[in-house]
């Protein structure tokens, strides 16, 4: 025993032989196996402590990991793990960050190595032909050549019955969560869809043919009769389809009930209106849930987020970002379902993308974004860097400064959010509106 304390450990059982590993506690006060308060598991052999100049203890002589450094370093690489920690030559069950395939990669080899975690977007193992048919035919699109691999444009036809358009997406994509077909995932518009979109959502009729999202597009307002030239990308995006009929001209309390009350929101009778950007609690006219829209949001995506066709969908895949503004020098975190233009929005405003990362569905996003915002404004006590005025976008109270803290460790605490909700999943009982 005094070999062992001598090496810096203290025996916590008898003495099992020269060459048995023997239950020791490490006694240095700041040893890196110190997790939550309590130290960590460490056996270390007599034989061994005789011969090494080391310190008996491996974390502190550094030939150990911590579970939850080994995490973010594999996080930090790419791989999500899905599975407790086996040690750094063991297999490590983790989900690809890139093309959604479960992977099993160790963490001696990427970390310690250098070797790359993803062997299917290294393109070093081939997904078997009869697996990618099956795949692509699962997310509804049937292949028409044979399997050209994982990450290369495959030429299918879309198996929604109202489409059927030939199509061409890679099943390194279909992974992720992205619907392989286009035209049935809403990133391209037909002509006819838009124009209707128009009508509907920016009170505006098309007096042209279609020019493209982006392009300026001649219509006549619906309710001032003036010619004005928005852009579909504008309308999707939030804005009003007439600059002169925007939500924002909206100033008395009654004419903002009854414009929510076409809508479909009833505003609370208690409570008044004060702008166009601030939530309104209330209830939705359709499934009666309480809710608390913004005005300026109701042309386009409904007061409520059950019942909206174009919001946040809790069961669709989805993305977490954090976008920063160099000036002033301020981060934020978010989340979008893939395929919609909030990203696109950020940029607009002088925003960049920092990182992001996809999950399955909008509910464990959802769940990320809290998680992130409670260990900024509870934990550390960062309040909101910005207010409604300086976001015409909306998504203020998602900011923090960047004088708190690194653009890497707000995206640390991104990732740790991820982890944790993809291991605990989602409470019982919370589950997202069917």
């Amino acid at each position: 025993m005094d070999i062992m304390r001598a090496a810096g450990v203290e025996p916590l059982e008898d003495y099992p032989g020269v060459d048995e590993p023997w239950k020791c506690r490490c006694l240095n006060p700041e040893c890196p196996g110190v997790w939550n308060g309590e130290p960590a598991d460490i056996r270390p052999r007599l034989s061994d402590v005789r011969v090494s100049k080391r310190s008996a203890c491996k974390y502190c002589a550094r030939r150990a990991v911590r579970p939850e450094r080994a995490t973010r370093q594999m996080i930090e690489r790419g791989v999500l793990p899905v599975e407790e920690y086996p040690g750094a030559l063991k297999p490590w069950k983790c989900r690809c960050l890139a093309c959604g395939a479960l992977i099993t990669p160790r963490y001696a080899n990427m970390v310690l190595n250098g070797a790359g975690g993803c062997a299917f977007c290294a393109n070093r193992v081939r997904v078997p032909d009869s697996v990618a048919i099956e795949e692509m035919r699962a997310a509804g699109a049937e292949p028409l050549d044979p399997y050209p691999g994982v990450n290369t444009r495959w030429r299918c036809r879309c198996l929604n019955p109202d489409c059927g358009q030939e199509i061409h997406p890679r099943l390194g994509t279909v992974r992720t969560g992205s619907r392989p077909c286009k035209w049935c995932a809403g990133t391209v518009t037909d002509p006819r869809t838009a124009s209707d979109y128009m009508v509907a959502f920016g009170g505006v009729e098309p007096l042209e043919a279609y020019p493209g999202a982006r392009t300026p597009w001649r219509c006549r307002c619906l309710t001032c009769k003036r010619t004005v030239t928005p852009t579909l990308g504008s309308v999707k995006g939030g804005r009003s389809g007439c600059r002169h009929c925007a939500v924002g001209a909206v100033r008395t309390d009654k004419e903002a009930r009854e414009y929510a009350c076409a809508r479909g929101f009833i505003p609370d009778p208690e409570i008044p209106y004060r702008t166009s950007r601030t939530p309104w609690p209330g209830i939705c006219r359709v499934c009666e849930a309480p809710c608390s829209p913004r005005l300026d949001n109701l042309h386009r995506q409904g007061p409520c987020r059950n019942c909206a066709d174009f919001g946040f969908n809790t069961l669709a895949p989805s993305v977490v970002y954090l976008v920063v503004h160099p000036k002033p020098r301020v981060a934020k975190v978010g989340v979008c379902n893939i395929g919609t233009p909030r990203l696109q929005q950020h940029q607009r405003e002088g925003w960049e993308v920092h990182e992001t990362v996809h999950l399955p569905m909008g509910w464990q996003a959802l769940l990320v974004e809290q998680a992130v915002l409670a260990a900024w404004r509870k934990e550390r006590g960062w309040p909101p860097a910005l207010t409604a005025a300086d976001m015409p976008q909306a998504g203020y109270t998602e900011t923090v400064a960047l004088a708190h803290a690194p653009v890497e460790t707000l995206w640390l605490d991104v990732l740790q959010a991820c982890s944790q909700v993809l291991h605990g999943g989602r409470p019982e009982g919370d589950q997202p509106a069917a």
